[in-house]
């Protein structure tokens, strides 16, 4: 059979949802549990995602997203459905759309994550999924609303058909509706497929190796990332650090290490409260940030997943920066927060410099064309390391669009990619060099932008000196440069130009210690 997650009071992944009718739990199931099924899951990532635009999440905030996401599942009503059935239930949290699979298990398999069927859960970045501007990404929004479709638990395959009607009223009857529905069906149809190549894959690998195998395995595996963090937590001191923001807020944790049981509380009390503008980061943001920042701690090659995280006790206040409630605008806190979160716990932990602390995100878009891609800046110079100049690394450790392919499938030029050389924050150890992006438009578009470090540098650690302050500017057809803030939206017309020159991390110790 099938299984339908229905709505209920628990809380969503982007942030508390508002209240709905009471159903009650045929069955219920323990977060523990859960948790641990999606981080197996997670390990087949090849096969159970498919990600349709080439600036998807750094993959530790698509597990922390994705365990935190079957976690809200708990208590909820299960439906059952015929014989066969196939029932996808979808989510949006920012501009992904997450889709959960039911697929039946072969007879006598019994791939029993819930119900005796086996859940797959898979992100899918969509280009544009309505909201105020093109690319669902405005400076602006002060509503979940304004940022795209506010999908929860939507039906969209049952008994093998994909709602194709159904869906396209979802998509383009909301307050903001998406701009190219067909389009968001279309990649929603790849992703469908994607998982269900997920649920092959998985078969195959309980038919060749035996169910038995497969689940001592995936226990094996997240046994073995908990042991490694717990290693590390035997050696690592306590650690507090407070990171300030260009817009008046900031992020503040403290880490309390017990050597003796090998455990860590990460406490984010101190942090500034739920903004009124987008930059806050739902709960399974900072989850991720975390996750993530204590694997990389791990000197040893261990896959990405939940057991790293069963060492660590998380606080996250209410109401906060990092934990807001419906109905809360939160693009920036994805994009932008997450990496705050980031630097802020790497610092406490004094384990290296701060990165950028920005995607640096550019999205341009009319009715007919919608694009968004980050931009990178230089790595973080550590304890014995300088950073590496031009490359994307934490929460968007991903590539850009090739050139040629983006002036082949979009109206514009891409002018210039360069390092801005000597830019990175200088220190006993230098943080990597920014870069300067210009790209030309060929049609008239809006351009949005979210990025931060435009009036705060990147601080620098142990001595170092700050890193250098990103700016924005658009070049008009009249010669000028027009300053525009790290977070705004414009007009460009044929011929203009967005320039942008990424902020850099601070260095590492003092300079004076620098060798020659």
């Amino acid at each position: 059979m099938g299984i339908w997650f229905k709505k209920s009071e628990a809380s969503t992944a982007a942030h508390t949802a508002p209240p709905s009718a009471q159903v009650s739990a045929e069955h219920t199931f323990n977060a523990h549990d859960i948790r641990n099924i999606v981080s197996s899951l997670s390990l087949l990532a090849d096969q159970l995602t498919l990600s349709h635009d080439p600036h998807a999440r750094q993959v530790g905030d698509r597990i922390g997203r994705a365990s935190d996401r079957l976690i809200e599942m708990t208590g909820r009503a299960i439906t059952a459905f015929g014989p066969g059935a196939e029932v996808f239930t979808l989510k949006r949290v920012l501009d992904d759309v997450e889709a959960i699979v039911s697929q039946a298990a072969t007879p006598g398999v019994a791939l029993s994550f819930f119900a005796d069927d086996d859940i797959q859960l898979g992100p899918d970045n969509h280009e544009d999924i309505g909201g105020l501007t093109p690319g669902s990404a405005s400076p602006n929004a002060t509503h979940i609303e304004q940022e795209g479709v506010y999908v929860d638990n939507f039906k969209l395959v049952s008994e093998g058909v994909f709602l194709e009607r159904e869906t396209h009223a979802l998509l383009a009857g909301a307050p903001y509706p998406a701009r190219r529905p067909e389009k968001n069906i279309a990649d929603l149809k790849a992703h469908v497929a994607a998982n269900a190549k997920g649920v092959v894959e998985l078969l195959k690998m309980v038919d060749h190796f035996g169910l038995d195998v497969v689940r001592a395995y995936m226990g094996h595996v997240q046994d073995n990332a908990e042991e490694s963090v717990r290693r590390l937590l035997s050696k690592l001191p306590d650690g507090a650090f407070r990171v300030e923001m260009d817009q008046g807020c900031h992020v503040e944790v403290k880490i309390t290490v017990d050597q003796a049981n090998r455990t860590a509380k990460v406490d984010f009390t101190g942090t500034s409260p739920v903004q009124p503008d987008n930059f806050n980061a739902p709960m399974p943001v900072t989850r991720a940030a975390t996750l993530y920042v204590f694997r990389v701690m791990v000197d040893a090659p261990i896959p990405m997943n939940a057991g790293c995280l069963k060492p660590i006790e998380l606080i996250v206040p209410e109401n906060s920066l990092l934990s807001p409630k419906y109905p809360a605008a939160v693009m920036s806190g994805n994009v932008e927060t997450s990496q705050i979160v980031t630097n802020c716990l790497f610092a406490a932990l004094k384990a290296m410099g701060p990165s950028q602390g920005t995607m640096n995100n550019l999205v341009f878009g009319d009715d007919v064309y919608q694009y968004y891609e980050t931009i990178c800046s230089g790595s973080p110079a550590g304890p014995g390391f300088d950073g590496t100049s031009g490359v994307h690394v934490h929460m968007t450790n991903t590539r850009l669009t090739d050139p040629e392919i983006l002036e082949l499938r979009y109206p514009v030029v891409l002018e210039e990619f360069s390092i801005r050389r000597g830019s990175g924050g200088r220190g006993q150890w230098c943080a990597g060099d920014g870069t300067r992006r210009r790209i030309r438009f060929l049609r008239n578009m809006k351009l949005t932008l979210l990025s931060s470090y435009r009036t705060v540098p990147p601080f620098g650690l142990a001595g170092g000196d700050t890193g250098q302050c990103g700016e924005n500017w658009v070049r008009r057809n009249n010669g000028t440069l027009e300053p525009i803030k790290g977070c705004d939206e414009t007009t460009l017309e044929i011929g203009e130009e967005v320039v942008l020159h990424t902020p850099t991390g601070g260095g590492f110790g003092p300079t004076s210690a620098r060798s020659s």
